[in-house]
């Protein structure tokens, strides 16, 4: 099941997203065949906003599509491989092996690219992976609020009120990441292009002062 939230196949292609709908569906019905009553419950929710699951597929084909005006098809797809195995290592936790085999499937992929298209390779493999990265799954996206949210939540015993919400909305936009590639950089800044001038929490206070 998790193997139908990955944008391409072993070729760099990719996945056809009404064959990628079949293939969940049946994962879920072989998921039921169990007879767990505490899976089923949540196969129930998984079904309720199933349609919803892969949106990004739309926005994954424009991609594609729009980069493989500039770039030669089996290029791209090599690059794609190689940002699929990428996204793969970061997503794995428990699993060092794993994670290094990936890491070196990305390597040896760029290193090849990198030798075929000389100069030209950093600015390629820049614009390819930025446009990929803007390619957000819902999962990911849930996942990443859910860890930063739920200490908070769980110190409001679940007393939470708009003011509570509005106060996180502000932080998390403003907070400037301390690590990976985009430290130093507020997911504000990030959207916007434009320099934040101060910390969130000096920000803050200047806006309850205005």
């Amino acid at each position: 099941m998790l193997g139908c939230f990955q944008l391409f196949d072993s070729k760099g292609q990719l996945k056809n997203i009404q064959k990628t709908k079949d293939d969940f569906d049946t994962a879920l019905q072989l998921i039921q065949t169990l007879n767990h009553i505490q899976i089923n419950e949540q196969i129930k929710s998984i079904e309720a906003c199933k349609s919803n699951l892969f949106y990004f597929a739309k926005i994954a084909q424009k991609t594609v599509s729009d980069l493989a005006q500039s770039v030669n098809r089996e290029e791209l797809e090599m690059f794609c491989i190689a940002f699929q195995a990428k996204k793969n290592s970061i997503k794995i936790k428990g699993n060092p092996i794993k994670k290094a085999s990936l890491k070196r499937k990305e390597g040896h992929i760029l290193a090849f690219l990198e030798e075929v298209l000389g100069s030209d390779y950093q600015l390629i493999k820049e614009r390819i992976y930025g446009k990929l990265e803007q390619i957000i799954q819902s999962s990911a996206a849930v996942e990443c609020i859910n860890s930063i949210l739920r200490p908070y939540l769980n110190t409001q015993k679940n007393q939470v009120n708009q003011a509570f919400l509005n106060l996180f909305m502000f932080y998390h936009n403003h907070r400037r990441f301390k690590a990976g590639k985009r430290k130093a950089k507020s997911p504000m800044e990030l959207f916007t292009g434009k320099h934040q001038k101060a910390d969130w929490l000096d920000l803050l206070l200047e806006k309850i002062a205005n």
